[in-house]
C-alpha cells in the first residue's frame, strides 16, 4: 500500500514485527516535540495508525507509543482506538489507558467496541 505521502508500507509489513517497530518508531518521532521531524498538525499519523493496524498482533511492541498518543494527542484518539483493536490481546498493556475512555461522550463507543476486540470483557 502506498501511503499519501507516496511511502510504501507493503515492504513495512513484510518485514513482521520489525517492520511494526519502524513504523511505530516514525509515529514517536512525530509526535516528539525535540524531533526534527515534529509537526503539531501532522496528519501522517493517521495513515501510520492505520498500518500500523495493519500488522494486527504483530504491533504489539508499539503499543507504548500508541498508549502515549492515545492519552496526549485527542484528535488522533479514534485512529489510535482503530489500531489498538486491529492488533487485539497482543495490545493488553493498553487495556487500562481504552478503558478510561469508555465514559468519554466522544469516543466512548469506540473505546468499548476496542476492549472487545482486545477481549475484555465491556460491562454497559
Amino acid at each position: 500500500m502506498v501511503g499519501p505521502w507516496g511511502g510504501n508500507f507493503t515492504i513495512c509489513k513484510a518485514c513482521g514485527p520489525e517492520g511494526a517497530a519502524a513504523l511505530a518508531a516514525v509515529l514517536k518521532s512525530l509526535y516528539e516535540p525535540k524531533s526534527p521531524h515534529f509537526a503539531a498538525a501532522d496528519d501522517r499519523a493517521r495513515a501510520l495508525l492505520i498500518q500500523l493496524g495493519q500488522f494486527g498482533p504483530q504491533a504489539k511492541d508499539a503499543t507504548p507509543v500508541l498508549i502515549v498518543l492515545l492519552k496526549d494527542r485527542e484528535p488522533l484518539r479514534p485512529n489510535v482506538l482503530e489500531a489498538l483493536g486491529d492488533i487485539g490481546p497482543s495490545a493488553k498493556d493498553a487495556v487500562p489507558a481504552v478503558e478510561a475512555l469508555t465514559s468519554d461522550p466522544r469516543v466512548g463507543p469506540a473505546a468499548r467496541a476496542t476492549l472487545k476486540r482486545m477481549g475484555v470483557l465491556v460491562e454497559k
